[in-house]
């Protein structure tokens, strides 16, 4: 039983493996998820149940769990593997049919930010799952956009800001989305009690003509903050000039699925 890492430069300076956990910690940005392979010989064929827990992992980036074959574990994303990150579930794959149907399969995790992750086999095939609400203090978590005078219309949308370090309270990352996903960087200057959003990366995809131009007013939104100021339990940003009022929301937990996909029990 041992974790198969990646052969790459960054996997090998990231990746440190103690048994049945794998930390991954890269100084820099993730252009690319950085995979290990669980390996665990099967005693007899059969269904293995897997429990893959997350002790640590970085609240600005995130973490997919899947299934791939040893020949199709690959660096980054030339890996073909189904994988879940809490969003949906993806297909990796360069426009080739992945089949898995007459291999052996295994267990695999992609790292796109710094995290620990354990996996334990289980005896018995799990009926539930435990998540704690997760409770913040201060600017942070996870807020709705309820009130924009000037956009009536672009209200709902989520938005997510976290320490980007986990101790400065001067720099944030802020992540929000209409059909890409948008994140940016928000610094704050004491001196001045003034914040400045510095641009960052989004995801390409088009949309009809109604959702983009609505992207367009949100990331505009994002691009012109100025001001950042919790009022009670409503979070107060100022953009281009205007206000507009954010309420904390809890994110819907992802349901357990336990049924055997490979048998076609859907």
């Amino acid at each position: 039983m041992s974790w198969i890492i990646e052969e790459s430069n960054d996997a090998s300076s990231a990746i440190n493996v103690q048994g049945n956990t794998v930390t991954c910690q890269k100084e820099d940005f993730y252009g690319s998820p950085i995979n290990v392979l669980w390996k665990d010989p099967a005693d007899k064929s059969g269904l293995y149940y897997w429990q893959i827990e997350f002790l640590q992992l970085d609240k600005q980036g995130n973490a997919s769990v899947g299934l791939t074959t040893q020949d199709h574990f690959k660096a980054g994303y030339a890996i073909k593997s189904m994988e879940y990150n809490g969003k949906r579930m993806n297909l990796r794959s360069d426009s080739k049919v992945s089949s898995f149907s007459i291999s052996v399969i295994n267990v695999v995790v992609s790292f796109s930010a710094n995290g620990e992750a354990t996996i334990i086999r289980l005896k018995q095939v799990p009926t539930s799952l435990d998540r704690q609400e997760e409770q913040f203090n201060g600017i942070e978590g996870h807020w709705k956009l309820v009130d924009y005078p000037q956009h009536s219309d672009c209200t709902g949308y989520h938005f997510h800001l976290f320490k980007k370090d986990g101790t400065d309270n001067n720099v944030y990352s802020l992540s929000t989305r209409v059909i890409n996903t948008m994140n940016s960087i928000l610094c704050h200057d004491p001196s001045t009690n003034q914040w400045q959003s510095q641009s960052g990366m989004s995801t390409m995809m088009g949309g009809d003509q109604e959702s983009m131009r609505k992207e367009g007013v949100i990331s505009e939104l994002t691009n012109g903050i100025t001001g950042v100021e919790l009022q009670g339990q409503k979070l107060v940003i100022t953009s281009n000039g205007n206000q507009v009022k954010l309420e904390r929301y809890t994110p819907e937990p992802p349901q357990t699925y336990t049924k055997n996909v490979f048998a076609r029990e859907y």
